[in-house]
């Protein structure tokens, strides 16, 4: 029955595959029938100097052979449409069709920026752009008016049932089928047209629809195309008061850096200590704070420099494989195959350097408050405490939702352009209270502002409430302990019964459709279930606080072991995940729910050690490694890198024009290229933007 199926199958295509043929034919014989028609003067007649751009009314087709004539006709009957609704339409579909015939420019170019069925199809090449450069610049002055191209992509959405029937063909069985359906949802075969301008999508849609299900007749087919779809130049986004003002707030701010950076500078010749205000906006300061390093720091934390860069480039490395999921790639399918070998791993297993940033979090803000509760016996304002940290993070951050919301749009175009930047920047547009005041995990989960910022509301949730467990914690030497313990259990509690509950697989979540997910925005993004990191960070924070005058000393062995078990619990984190990928691998709920509550806090325990074996002396080369200036200066980035690196990898992803090549190599040498740009781009955005209310929040602490 299968090899039945899959012979019909393989007919139909090979069907669809001989109609393209033969309009892959016809662009071959373009040229011969041009060089023909050159000296025929009543023919020429119908061609008009390139200057003047005006299409004479009266078109004669070229002479074809009886081979070409069915040609064309195949050719007009696919790409022309045919009787829409839309009177314009109609008219400007007949002067293409007439303009075809007579082998004008215009409408071989418009004709040749469609597309035509592309190879590799059983390797998960799915989309073929076009033309989209050559589809929008096209515009001819025409007896019917002046017609402009319009680029669109239609879908052919097959079902489950085909998709399994094809995926047999790469011998993929129906259990690995299973684990890999979120990679292939919304799997579609999409061919980009180009069309008059004035065709509205409605009528584009309706002959797509009977022309792909007259050619894939039998198969049980959706065609879809929506306006986001489609791109012309009259679709260019233009400038409104929203964007006048960003653009306005952003050159006031950069105006007041300039003008703060001159006095600063002539402040210091003079030898004038008193330019604090000047020096809060002055670049030429804040370049120095970046620049700056003391390889002597008397709370010996240098080291955390290196831990927190390194983290976010392997933020950095996860997305930039993670975006493959979200664009076409010539081999998409090889993406299971990949899935299947240890290496990946490395990827589907790096969630966890996100829980560095929640550990490193709740280490620093209890060490400084319990700093400031034993100077100011016992004392901290708790409003001073949440403006501090507001202030800090929240200025530069509500620039970037500003910059989202109202003028990426501007950036690039392309056949995705339109929905990966309707999807960045709708959720800032509707939701950027929700984001700027730190509440979006529970109020809007499925539309964040800024995905990854996700982990900035965890975090200030956190620090918001760390004072219930700090200051018992610096007060009471038993019962601090003893609150910590219980509110950790409670956490990894919650983490395996939301999991256990709701029957969540372990591993990466691998799905073209992450934002809006049930694993992601009820589990892996909610503060409740992400806490447990956190509460570590703080049982060290105290640790090390309560420990700071004094000399720990370990010997050989106990350095030795503790290293070791560090290096077997972060390596055994990662490649665990490889188990849950595998194909002979059943679901089992209690051991999912058990390493989704405790992987994490496994991972940070490896870091923690790696902390407290750097803050005391025993760290040796990665404690050499990790406090180099060079990671003291690109630690001062990370932030910037963290709010930017995911949008410029969208942005980048939305103005492709053509597929991506999936490969370790391929997805690395673009990595190395984002961690360029995001790096130079975080070092002005850092200094121009966030250094300000840095200095702000200091000069407020103190």
């Amino acid at each position: 029955m299968l090899n039945r199926v899959r012979e019909e199958t393989i007919q139909r295509w090979y069907h669809c595959l001989e109609v393209q043929a033969s309009v892959l034919f016809l662009c071959v014989l373009t040229s011969s029938i041009l060089n023909q028609t050159k000296s025929n003067n009543e023919i020429g007649q119908n061609y008009t100097s390139q200057n003047e751009n005006i299409e004479e009314c009266d078109k004669t087709p070229l002479k074809l052979t009886k081979k070409q004539s069915l040609i064309m006709n195949q050719v007009v009957a696919n790409y022309i449409i045919k009787k829409p609704e839309n009177e314009l339409c109609e008219i400007h579909s007949l002067e293409y069709k007439k303009a075809l015939r007579a082998f004008e420019p215009w409408a071989l170019k418009m004709f040749d920026s469609s597309s035509k069925l592309q190879p590799g199809i059983f390797s998960g090449n799915l989309m073929d752009f076009g033309d989209f450069s050559q589809c929008i610049n096209i515009e001819a002055n025409t007896c019917s008016g002046k017609i402009i191209g319009k680029h669109c992509s239609v879908k052919i959405v097959p079902t489950q049932n085909i998709i399994k029937k094809v995926l047999t063909f790469r011998n993929i069985s129906e259990k690995r089928f299973e684990k890999m359906q979120g990679s292939l949802e919304g799997a579609s075969l999409q061919w980009s047209v180009c069309i008059p301008e004035s065709c509205p999508t409605q009528d584009i849609l309706s002959h797509f629809t009977k022309l792909i299900k007259s050619l894939g007749e039998g198969l049980d087919l959706e065609i879809t195309l929506t306006d986001d779809d489609c791109y012309s130049v009259k679709d260019a986004p233009s400038f409104g008061t929203t964007q006048y003002f960003a653009i306005g707030l952003i050159l006031f701010i950069f105006t007041i850096s300039v003008l703060s950076t001159i006095i600063d500078l002539i402040n210091r010749r003079r030898a004038n200590d008193k330019s604090v205000l000047c020096r809060i906006f002055s670049l030429y300061s804040n370049t120095l704070y970046i620049f700056s390093y003391n390889t002597q720091n008397s709370l010996g934390f240098n080291f955390l420099h290196g831990i927190r860069f390194l983290s976010i480039s392997y933020v950095v490395l996860g997305h930039r494989f993670l975006m493959t999921l979200f664009v076409p790639a010539v081999n998409s399918l090889d993406l299971t195959d990949w899935l299947l070998r240890y290496r990946s791993t490395i990827i589907i297993g790096g969630t966890v350097s996100v829980d560095t940033f929640f550990m490193l979090s709740g280490l620093l803000v209890t060490y400084f408050t319990m700093k400031q509760l034993s100077s100011n016996n016992g004392k901290v304002s708790l409003f001073l405490f949440n403006l501090h940290r507001f202030i800090r993070l929240a200025p530069s951050y509500a620039i970037a939702v500003m910059i989202v919301a109202t003028l990426i749009q501007f950036i690039g175009s392309g056949p995705l352009w339109k929905k990966m930047s309707k999807a960045l920047q709708l959720p800032c547009q509707y939701f950027w209270w929700s984001a700027i005041l730190n509440v979006q995990n529970y109020v809007n989960p499925k539309y964040l502002c800024i995905i990854q910022t996700w982990y900035l509301t965890n975090d200030f949730i956190y620090y918001m409430f760390s004072p219930i467990l700090i200051y018992p914690l610096w007060k009471w030497k038993y019962m601090g302990w003893f609150i910590l313990f219980i509110v950790y259990l409670l956490s990894i509690f919650l983490n395996f019964y939301v999991a256990w509950v709701n029957k969540y697989g372990a591993g990466m979540l691998v799905t073209t459709n992450l934002a809006h997910d049930d694993y992601f925005t009820n589990h892996y993004i909610s503060p409740h279930t992400r806490a447990g990191t956190y509460i570590l960070g703080v049982a060290l924070g105290a640790i090390l606080y309560k420990t700071r005058n004094k000399k720990i000393k370990m010997n050989a062995v106990t350095v030795t072991f503790g290293w070791m078990w560090s290096t077997i619990l972060m390596v055994s984190t990662i490649l665990e995940n490889h188990i849950f990928q595998r194909e002979d691998h059943p679901y089992n709920r209690f051991e999912d729910s058990f390493y989704i509550s405790m992987s994490r806090s496994a991972w940070t325990l490896g870091v923690m050690w790696m902390v407290w074996a750097c803050k005391h002396g025993y760290g040796g080369p990665v404690n050499f490694l990790l406090s180099h200036p060079i990671f003291q200066v690109l630690g001062k980035l990370s932030y910037s890198i963290f709010i930017w690196h995911m949008l410029l990898q969208f942005l980048n992803n939305g103005a492709l024009k053509l597929p991506i090549y999936f490969s370790d190599f391929s997805i690395a040498y673009k990595y190395l290229g984002d961690m360029c740009l995001i790096v130079a781009f975080s070092f002005g955005y850092t200094i121009i933007f966030e250094c300000p209310f840095l200095n702000i929040s200091r000069i407020l602490k103190h």
